[in-house]
């Protein structure tokens, strides 16, 4: 009897062995068929279909979205740094993102264990200064439990010392009051609220002249006088701003205003006495940073008096009054990439609700930042926009220093010439256009067609050598196969081209035929000469996501190159 138990317990052994490595074996060959390769759709300028690749999961499944820049240091090595977004799902449609973080030291052989960032958000979109500076962008979802304002607004965090200390800036609506915090006022209410403030601030400045008459030591210790003339005060913006700010004079403050008379006419970086910035604690109510962009568009008309100054504040308000509903359905977005311009500046493209767009500058590695340069979009109703252009955009500089955007947007109002307009709200009808400015960044207009088609989003762009770029996106239900794919183009004095239609790399490819799960949200980084590596996210058979590496080679020699 024992002996039979144990003659049938063998061969259940046996069978079940043998079935599961059959198992196995089959799924590893239905979802890794593409292990060892890239492949290589429509080739004309590759000589073969296939390109050598190296494939390594890494993370955990929940894990998705990954992004990943390569710093290179003499004094700290070189390393890889790997961010990636996992989502906690919790009851009445509520849930909360962390940032996770993986390190590689080895060009991307191995990896350290999981870290979880102290940081809000998702999405992360890092960037990497050539000194070495890291600065991340990340959105808080409304659902999210860590939101207290109610709304989608961002961040951005930055670190001088791979991360071992993070430095964080909350970018949220009330930085730019074009967007309402309720129902427009109506007019009546305004102009008392306006009486309510000029009587008061007439109460002020007589009580604080009497002050200012006893409270002063030397000559030489009030640079300027702190009575302010009420002719120039013509709006209760202005008015109530001066109360704030003499407030902060008693605690020996700047202001913007100060900031910008010292760089007044200058012209390079190391002429200045400071940056031209404006600090963000400094303004820190809707009425302070409504006043400094009234102020800015009043530098760039050169208005000089408050008559002048009337007509413009008389614009913005009537432009407040008549926003439409959807711009009180808030939201605040910025783009995928801090881009370190050729003067050593940064910028950082900041988006909302009807076409208002933002362009944050730095001259200190992003320790600072002006945040007062409204953009204008040449041609573009502000009134059907409802979908930022410099959210989920990549900036790049070409060589004769106008400034590019990438931007995905919306068929609606850039359909694909000679195709059909792709009726719906889903982001699967989005495309990438190019648009440029020759202002440093004030005005853009719409460039020639890249050559795209729909469903292209979450652009990245990198320059690799010989003039070439690597272009990468994410392609999503509206044409298989999905997932992840990179373009080679050439650079060009004002700019790039790409040819869409052959030598497209499927970098990822988990997604099955007729499945419409979103996949890719990769970014590429070059590590040797010809070597690659790629981060990328997937939909498993267990219905979560999953996170992968691909080390890639692109061949030093095509036809193009070698004269075919």
């Amino acid at each position: 009897m024992k002996k039979d138990y144990l003659l049938w317990r063998y061969h259940f052994l046996k069978v079940f062995g043998v079935g599961f490595l059959l198992i196995v074996g089959f799924l590893q060959f239905v979802y890794t068929d593409q292990h060892d390769f890239v492949l290589v759709d429509s080739p004309k300028d590759f000589y073969e279909d296939e390109l050598k690749a190296n494939r390594y999961p890494i993370g955990i499944p929940g894990d998705d979205k990954p992004a990943v820049i390569f710093s290179q240091s003499y004094l700290r090595g070189n390393r890889l740094f790997l961010f990636a977004t996992h989502e906690y799902q919790f009851g009445d449609s509520k849930l909360e993102e962390e940032i996770v973080l993986y390190t590689s030291l080895d060009q991307g052989e191995t990896w350290s264990d999981r870290q979880v960032l102290p940081i809000l958000g998702g999405e992360p979109c890092p960037s990497i200064t050539k000194r070495g500076t890291i600065l991340i962008t990340t959105r808080l979802l409304a659902a999210d439990v860590r939101n207290t304002l109610g709304y989608t607004h961002s961040y951005l965090y930055r670190s001088t010392d791979n991360l071992k200390t993070i430095e964080q800036i909350q970018i949220n609506a009330e930085f730019f009051p074009q967007i309402m915090e309720g129902i427009p006022e109506t007019v009546e209410d305004r102009l008392q609220t306006a009486q309510n403030r000029i009587s008061l601030r007439r109460e002020f400045l007589s009580a604080k002249a009497n002050e200012d008459s006893k409270g002063v030591e030397t000559i030489a210790e009030q640079e300027k006088p702190t009575i302010v003339d009420l002719e120039e005060l013509s709006s209760p913006d202005e008015l109530a701003l001066e109360n704030v700010r003499s407030q902060r004079r008693k605690r020996r403050i700047g202001t913007s205003r100060d900031l910008m008379k010292n760089v007044e006419g200058v012209e390079t970086i190391a002429e200045r006495g400071k940056p031209a910035i404006v600090d963000l604690e400094e303004l820190s109510s809707p009425d302070e940073l409504a006043l400094e962009n009234v102020r800015s568009q009043r530098r760039k008309r050169r208005i000089g008096t408050s008559r002048d100054l009337m007509e413009l504040i008389g614009e913005r308000e009537s432009t407040v009054d008549f926003l439409p509903v959807g711009a009180l359905q808030k939201w605040v977005l910025t783009s995928r990439n801090v881009l370190e311009l050729t003067d050593g500046s940064l910028i950082l493209g900041v988006s909302m609700p009807n076409g208002i767009d933002y362009l944050w500058k730095s001259f200190n590695e992003g320790k600072t930042w002006d945040t007062t340069m409204l953009c204008d979009f040449e041609g573009v109703d502000p009134n059907r926009v409802n979908h930022p252009f410099f959210g989920g955009g990549v900036f790049w500089q070409p060589t004769n220093r106008d400034l590019l955007v990438l931007a995905p947007v919306n068929s609606d109002l850039f359909p694909v010439e000679n195709h059909q307009t792709l009726v719906t709200d889903l982001n699967q009808s989005e495309r990438l256009v190019v648009f440029r400015s020759e202002d440093l960044g004030r005005n853009w207009r719409k460039e020639s067609e890249l050559g795209g088609d729909y469903g292209g989003m979450y652009p990245g762009l990198i320059r690799l050598h010989g003039g070439k770029l690597l272009l990468t996106f994410t392609l999503m239900d509206s044409k298989q196969p999905l997932d992840l794919w990179a373009i080679v183009g050439r650079e060009r004095p004002f700019g790039f081209d790409f040819d869409f239609q052959y030598d497209r790399l499927i970098l990822s490819r988990k997604t099955s035929e007729g499945k419409k799960n979103n996949a890719g949200f990769g970014s590429t980084q070059q590590i040797g000469d010809g070597k690659f590596i790629t981060s990328y996210s997937y939909q498993g058979i267990d219905k979560k996501t999953h996170l992968e590496i691909v080390e890639w080679i692109l061949p030093l020699v095509s036809r193009r190159s070698a004269g075919f």
